[in-house]
């Protein structure tokens, strides 16, 4: 876990795929008070006292928890001097109130309405070194796979989007066709989160049918 001071009253930490996991934590998790949370959300302040004295004085907090990779989190702790002018804003916990966590308020990664409150489970996110490994994959899940398939670049890899359209009554067996694309590729935290992210941050190359167009060009 990285962290950097960015003002006296801000600081910002990083997690890596690799801190979530040693933690138990999923992205989706942030967005829910549970003890994962709270044992966080004490470590980080902790943390932050401990190598910038950053600590709250009484005042109330921001979290803002935003993706930073595909795979990561960064979560930005600000101080709100004025907290009489946040009165009307809605107040989601990240954590239950305790007295040394005073209070806080938190801007909910779950933030982009209405798709990304969608269900996880319909979506499935994979990344390959080369295209070759791609028009393989849609080759052979083609006739099984009538969902919806996105193609993007993103830090030298290639990653597909795979998502079920149920809007339009299709539905594929997921799970079926992964096993095939695991062959190719490698899985990476498939969320609305993470979809949202690679529409921002990835270059869009082929958009909702990107395993009928590579199929068909596969020779």
């Amino acid at each position: 876990m990285k962290i950097e001071k960015i003002s006296d009253n801000q600081i910002k930490f990083t997690l890596s795929k690799s801190d979530l996991t040693e933690r138990d934590l999923k992205i989706e998790d942030l967005t829910k008070t549970n003890e994962k949370t709270t044992a966080l959300f004490r470590e980080i302040m902790e943390q932050a006292l401990k190598e910038y004295d950053f600590h709250s004085d009484n005042t109330p907090l921001m979290v803002e928890a935003v993706p930073a990779a595909m795979d990561g989190i960064m979560i930005i702790v600000t101080k709100l001097q004025d907290s009489k002018d946040n009165k009307e804003e809605n107040k989601f916990n990240i954590m239950k109130q305790t007295k040394e966590l005073n209070r806080f308020k938190r801007k909910s990664i779950m933030s982009f309405e209405p798709e990304i409150k969608a269900d996880d489970s319909n979506i499935i996110i994979y990344s390959f070194e080369n295209l070759d490994d791609v028009t393989n994959v849609c080759d052979r899940i083609s006739k099984r796979f009538k969902g919806i398939s996105s193609l993007f670049k993103y830090n030298d890899r290639y990653f597909m989007l795979f998502q079920n359209d149920i809007s339009k009554g299709n539905s594929s067996d997921l799970n079926d066709i992964e096993i095939i694309i695991s062959e190719y590729g490698e899985k990476h935290i498939s969320t609305a989160i993470s979809k949202y992210f690679l529409m921002e941050h990835g270059e869009k190359l082929v958009e909702n049918k990107a395993v009928q167009l590579l199929s068909a060009s596969f020779v």
